[in-house]
């Protein structure tokens, strides 16, 4: 959760939250793209855009 993340970080400035939520969101979508993607390789030449 995005508060979650704010909160780890121990609290930011207003104007510095949505680049911390941004990287949180950007690492997430990364690892379940790898995850997807570890066992069938193949299927990323596949895959739909």
């Amino acid at each position: 959760r995005q508060e979650d993340v704010l909160t780890a970080l121990g609290g930011l400035p207003e104007e510095s939250r949505h680049c911390a939520l941004l990287a949180a969101n950007t690492m997430k979508r990364a690892v379940k793209y790898y995850l997807a993607f570890k066992k069938e390789p193949w299927k990323r030449a596949y895959r739909r855009l």
